[in-house]
This record gives structure tokens, C-alpha cells and sequence, in this order.
């Protein structure tokens, strides 16, 4: 049992003549190649434009909210000192130091005086 071989080229065919369906195939794969080869080189120059763009916007987002948690931080630094007890707490607490004085007249009963509030002191949550 004889194996023949293949042409010597791929463009020769067994009689030693260029074959016209292999020529317009090498023809086709060199087109091809060219357009793939062009489409890569742009296709990589979009992409890195792109990313370029990404990194910048992420730069400027970083930047901007750097700043703007600084400028958050210095003004709730600044406003803790002047934090004073909720005034509509001081007057829940008027308020029904007097209703009860007036329920005591009005039954005939004395109340006693509660207790002064105490001095106003911020709770843990809120220390920096």
C-alpha cells in the first residue's frame, strides 16, 4: 500500500501548476489579515483612549470627594461645639411641670417642685 504525499506547495498542484483556488485563498487570508490587523490597532487605540477617560473621571470623582469630606468634617468639628440641649425637650418638660400643677389645684393637692434639669451633656453617639 503506496501513501502519496501532498504537493510540495500549497499553490502546486500535482502537475506542477499554480492552482487558482489556492491562490485566491492566500489571496483572501492576506486581505483578511491586513483588515484584522488594522481593525485590532484601532479597536486597542479606542480601548485605551477609553480607559484614559475612565481613569480621569475616577481621579476627579476621588479628588471631589476628598474634598468634600474634608470640608463636611471641619463644619461638623466646628458645629459640635455649639451643640445645646433640643429646646422643644426643655419645653415637653415645662409643659407638664405645669399641667400637673394644675391638675393639683384642681383636685386640691400640692405638688411638689421637681428637680431642676440637669446641665446638658451630649450624648456618646455624638463625641468625636
Amino acid at each position: 500500500m503506496q501513501v502519496s504525499l501532498p504537493p510540495s506547495s500549497p499553490q502546486e498542484s500535482e502537475s506542477g501548476t499554480v492552482c487558482d483556488t489556492c491562490a485566491a485563498h492566500e489571496n483572501y487570508h492576506e486581505i483578511a489579515s491586513k483588515f484584522w490587523s488594522r481593525s485590532l490597532r484601532k479597536s486597542e487605540k479606542h480601548d485605551k483612549e477609553l480607559v484614559d477617560t475612565w481613569k480621569g473621571d475616577a481621579d476627579g470623582i476621588l479628588i471631589f470627594t476628598g474634598l468634600f469630606f474634608s470640608t463636611v468634617a471641619s463644619f461638623i468639628i466646628e458645629s459640635y461645639k455649639t451643640l445645646r440641649q433640643d429646646s422643644g425637650d426643655a419645653t415637653v418638660q415645662i409643659l407638664s411641670q405645669i399641667s400637673g400643677q394644675l391638675a393639683a389645684i384642681a383636685n386640691g393637692t400640692v405638688l411638689s417642685t421637681p428637680p431642676p434639669s440637669p446641665n446638658f451633656i451630649p450624648p456618646p453617639e455624638v463625641s468625636v
